[in-house]
């Protein structure tokens, strides 16, 4: 048996690999960890059948549609990591970022899919007949050589935050992640730089470092249980409670915030300093904040790791029912029902804000009876 024919059958493997475990990850879906943890393993499940059937195709046209149609997949592996890693690693990514991603790996595959037409990714193509197999050699554009720098960048941020986030775990658990974020980090670079070296002849290692990611990701699910029961409760606790949550660090740096607050203050990742300022004013005038037709009471907590000070949390209470009804209440005490005009309490009431008010006691009161 050839080198090809084996490096054919590790191929076929791991799409039917690929397709038990995505099959078992939508089976067990329980939260977004899940959902980008599926997006991962499919976009890995289209990457490794696109490329099987470049590996056995016969003419360089169909090699090129199996080209086109593994980057429908392709493009979203490292994004999908790049997720899980954030995840895995306590990260927050904003919604601005992720938007932005999500525009330019998709920006990819309509480069790709439209290569007859353009040279921004590929300059040339190539039928050849040396290497391990026959193949396509492509000469690489500009957006090309661009997305493999953002891929660089991918990796190295894999490393950094497991690097950071080592340094700061507390428990086996956390441990446990950054071991497996690091060894996607350095399973990728290897088949990445392999690739690239020209030594695989031909071969794009990229696909079984993409395959061995989904492995280490898919067991650090099932036996480390990454995405615990107790994690997933919170998230969901956390996102569908009725108040707003937000927390800072004791040098007001944002930590976290729940959904209501993202709905809320939709720009929260990037205005969030204006936002405590507002909070601890409101908190120092005893006010309420008023946003999209509610009325929210505002009060805090501090956040304390036995003695260590770690910030502060501000919870925003929907008090929109009782504002309402209190306002309804004093509007009543205050209005004579016959005429709708203000009463003799309303009267008084607006004399003493007015004395309060004037340096002089000289005022001039016109009394009306009707």
């Amino acid at each position: 048996m050839s080198l090809y024919e084996i490096l054919v059958i590790i191929q076929a493997l791991s799409v039917l690999v690929l397709m038990i475990g995505t099959n078992w990850i939508f089976c067990v879906w329980k939260n977004k960890g899940y959902s980008i943890l599926l997006m991962f393993g499919f976009s890995t499940l289209i990457n490794n059948l696109g490329y099987l059937m470049e590996m056995t195709s016969k003419t360089s046209e169909a090699m090129l549609l199996g080209t086109k149609f593994e980057y429908v997949g392709k493009a979203f592996i490292p994004l999908s990591l790049f997720l899980i890693a954030s995840r895995f690693c306590n990260v927050r990514v904003s919604e601005h970022v992720r938007r932005f991603l999500w525009g330019v790996h998709s920006a990819v595959i309509v480069l790709v899919l439209t290569c007859d037409y353009h040279k921004l990714w590929y300059t040339s193509i190539e039928y050849v007949d040396s290497g391990l197999f026959p193949h396509n050699v492509y000469g690489h554009g500009l957006f090309y050589n661009v997305y493999i720098i953002l891929l660089m960048l991918y990796f190295i941020y894999l490393i950094v935050i497991s690097i950071i986030f080592f340094r700061k775990k507390h428990d086996r658990m956390q441990g446990q992640r950054v071991r497996s974020i690091f060894a996607c980090s350095v399973v990728c670079i290897l088949g990445f730089v392999f690739f690239l070296s020209g030594l695989s002849r031909g071969y794009d290692t990229t696909a079984i470092s993409y395959m061995i990611c989904v492995g280490i990701i898919f067991y650090a699910i099932w036996r480390q249980n990454l995405f615990e029961a107790l994690e997933i409760v919170k998230e969901y606790v956390m996102d569908n409670l009725y108040s707003v949550l937000v927390a800072v660090d004791k040098h007001d740096n944002l930590l976290f915030h729940n959904e209501r607050a993202r709905e809320l203050f939709p720009d929260i990742e990037w205005n969030y300093t204006e936002l405590i300022n507002e909070y601890r004013q409101k908190i120092k005038e005893d006010a309420v904040i008023k946003r999209n037709d509610n009325v929210y009471r505002i009060s805090t907590a501090p956040l304390h790791n036995g003695r260590r000070n770690l910030g502060c949390l501000y919870i925003l209470d929907n008090i929109t029912r009782e504002y309402d009804y209190a306002k309804s209440i004093k509007l009543i005490a205050r209005t004579d029902e016959l005429s709708g005009l203000k009463n003799r309490r309303a009267f008084a009431h607006d004399i003493s804000k007015i004395e309060n008010q004037t340096s002089s006691n000289q005022y001039i009161c016109v009394v009306m009876d009707i």
